[in-house]
C-alpha cells in the first residue's frame, strides 16, 4: 500500500487549500493508498536556527517541536504532497519553515522512500506571475530532498487562483482534479 503524506500549510479553517488536500486524500484512499494529512498550520514548528547541530548529531534537530513528527512521517512516506495558500506571491511561512527544517535530514538518505510528489496551491487573486515563486520553490525543494537530482517524480501541480473565501472553491473543478491526482499518485 502506498503511503502519501500531505502537508497542509493553511492556518485558516476551513480553507481552500485544505479542501484540495481532503479531495486528494479521498482519491488516494479510493485508489487503495493510505493518506496521512498533517495540518502543519496548526502545529508548533519553529524556524531553522542555522546552528548545524543536526550535522554533528545524526540528523537530529536541536529544536524540539512538532517538526519531529513531520520528519518521522516524511521518512515513512512513498509520496509527498505539499499544499499552500499563496501569501504575498510565495508559500505560507508554515510551509517555508518545514522546507528549511528538512535540512536536518541532509543528505536525505532517510527520504529515499519518497518517489512521487505533488503541489496544491490556491490564491485569492489572479495576476501575472502570482504562482511563479511557489512553483519554483516546490521544484527546488523536491530536487533537493531527492538527492540533488530528479529521483522524485512530480506527478502534478494544481494551481487555483481567484479563490479567496473558503466557500469559493466549493464547486470548483480543481477539487475533482485534486481527487484524480490523489488516485494518480498511488498508481
Amino acid at each position: 500500500m502506498s503511503r502519501v503524506l500531505v502537508l497542509s500549510s493553511s492556518i485558516r479553517k476551513p480553507s481552500n487549500s485544505e479542501a484540495l488536500c481532503q479531495s486528494l486524500a479521498r482519491g488516494v484512499r479510493d485508489a487503495g493508498g493510505e493518506a496521512v494529512v498533517l495540518r502543519i498550520g496548526d502545529m508548533n514548528i519553529g524556524p531553522c536556527r542555522g546552528c548545524d547541530y543536526c550535522r554533528t548529531h545524526g540528523n537530529v534537530c536541536s529544536v524540539k517541536d512538532d517538526m519531529e513528527l513531520v520528519h518521522k512521517e516524511m521518512c515513512m512516506a512513498d509520496a509527498l504532497v505539499l499544499a499552500t495558500p499563496v501569501y504575498f506571491w510565495n508559500v505560507s511561512s508554515q510551509l517555508k519553515a518545514v522546507w528549511d527544517r528538512t535540512f536536518a535530514l541532509h543528505p536525505y538518505e532517510k527520504l529515499k522512500r519518497i518517489k512521487k510528489s505533488a503541489l496544491l496551491t490556491t490564491a485569492g487573486v489572479h495576476r501575472e506571475h502570482t504562482l511563479d515563486a511557489v512553483v519554483a520553490g516546490y521544484k527546488g525543494y523536491i530536487w533537493c530532498i531527492g538527492g540533488y537530482c530528479d529521483r522524485i517524480e512530480s506527478v502534478g501541480i494544481i494551481c487555483i487562483d481567484r479563490v479567496r473565501d473558503p466557500s469559493d472553491i466549493a464547486d470548483h473543478p480543481g477539487l475533482r482534479e485534486a481527487y484524480e491526482l490523489g488516485r494518480k499518485i498511488v498508481s
